[in-house]
């Protein structure tokens, strides 16, 4: 009998002891999974705002919608591009999606942040950014004119606010200069040729190159600060409040730690040859900083010097014919993070076009000659190098000459616009 008593009592205690055992490794499988939780993600939109580019998608979705709905072939007139509000309408309906998309990004995890960049004609601004250094997070809250909303969140309310502010105000400021070029125009004799080549240099002279840069600039500046914050002796709460006055809700203790940052670009313009050596800089930067640039090139043709950003970055290209599906593309191809997105199947491109643009006359070329010091591309062998103003032998440049009117005469032309 009391061998049965010390043996229950035993069994007590040892199912006791078992059950703290089993409360201590769950509580310390939750201390784990709270310590191992996944670092917050830091996405930067770079949002084309051409206003040639997005009145060109809305002639080519007008044209779609009109071909499905009559098919009697008959004539409608083009939008009116110069006033731009055939190109307001078409980025708008397009904003929608984008919002929704970067409201997504922030609801996956609190500590995410979001910055966003537009680029119209050579400029580049800086429309919102939660990142703590950033003044577009601390002014925010202060210039609100509506107020807080009950049935909104507010974080999501000052992003969708100050993307269409800005937007708005970009936009009409490059009608303006748009306006103002027309009517110089009008004052001088042009023949139909220059007004063509004046409105493909518009077109193609987009500031994603410079916008791209600034993100990355953005980007760095939120490494730093994010390494000061975990250098010892930092404290959280001091540098929360030296970075700006009234901050956002963000930037507490909890945001203040190191982000995966990453790039989305959004075009509707073609690339521009200028502009190559510009986002080469960018590419390597982007490669150094492990910053991965993804693409989403909306309406027209493949863009060279994206896909090689993309693919050297290890980002993600996808071209979208139409506007329509632009939503579930963002969602399912460009909303996951840095370290989910290497575990996804994503679609990426088989062939990725890796051609140059010559440094002489800033055009893509198939067959260049390139100078063996300081590694300048030109499309026909030059005395000397125009960069690094190095003289070439002459026996290399005649042979060079030689192989130049070969590929001539055989009908292989060495550059092309």
């Amino acid at each position: 009998m009391v061998s049965q008593v010390l043996n229950g009592s035993t069994d007590a205690e040892a199912g006791s002891t078992s059950r703290h055992n089993h409360i201590g490794s769950s509580t310390g499988l939750r201390g784990s999974s709270i310590a191992t939780r996944s670092t917050p993600d830091f996405l930067v939109l770079v949002l084309d705002c051409n206003l040639f580019g997005w009145a060109s998608a809305a002639n080519a979705s007008k044209h779609s919608t009109a071909t499905q709905q009559n098919g009697n072939g008959e004539r409608h007139s083009n939008l009116d591009i110069g006033k731009g509000e055939g190109a307001a309408a078409e980025l708008e309906k397009v904003l929608k999606d984008v919002l929704i998309f970067l409201n997504a990004h922030m609801a996956l995890q609190y500590d995410n942040g979001v910055a966003v960049y537009a680029a119209s004609g050579a400029k580049a601004r800086l429309l919102f950014s939660s990142a703590p250094h950033s003044s577009s997070a601390a002014s925010t809250a202060l210039e609100d004119e509506e107020g807080p909303d009950a049935n909104t969140f507010q974080e999501f309310k000052a992003l969708d606010s100050r993307v269409y502010s800005g937007i708005k105000t970009l936009m009409q400021e490059t009608a303006e200069e748009m306006e103002d070029g027309l009517l110089r125009d009008r004052g001088t004799r042009m023949d139909d040729g220059d007004r063509r080549d004046r409105r493909r240099s518009a077109m193609s002279s987009t500031g994603i190159v410079a916008a791209l840069s600034q993100a990355l600039c953005h980007v760095h500046r939120l490494s730093l600060f994010s390494y000061a914050v975990s250098a010892p002796g930092a404290s959280a709460t001091t540098l929360s409040m030296n970075s700006n006055p009234g901050g956002n809700a963000r930037s507490s203790e909890s945001t203040l730690s190191a982000f995966r940052s990453r790039i989305l670009v959004l075009s509707v313009t073609p690339d521009a040859s200028t502009q190559y050596v510009s986002m080469m800089n960018c590419i390597f930067g982007a490669q150094k900083a492990m910053v991965s640039i993804n693409v989403c090139k909306l309406h027209g043709g493949d863009s060279v010097f994206l896909q090689q950003a993309a693919f050297l970055t290890h980002g993600s290209y996808l071209r979208v014919e139409s506007r329509k599906g632009i939503l579930q593309v963002l969602m399912s191809t460009f909303l996951a993070s840095t370290s989910v997105s290497k575990m996804m199947n994503l679609p990426n491109e088989d062939e990725v076009d890796f051609r140059a643009a010559c440094f002489c006359h800033r055009k893509i070329v198939d067959v260049g000659y390139v100078c063996s010091v300081c590694l300048s591309i030109f499309c026909e062998p030059l005395p000397a190098c125009t960069t690094c103003k190095s003289r070439f032998p002459r026996r290399t440049l005649e042979r060079f000459r030689s192989e130049h009117k070969l590929l001539e005469i055989i009908g292989v032309t060495p550059d092309r616009s």
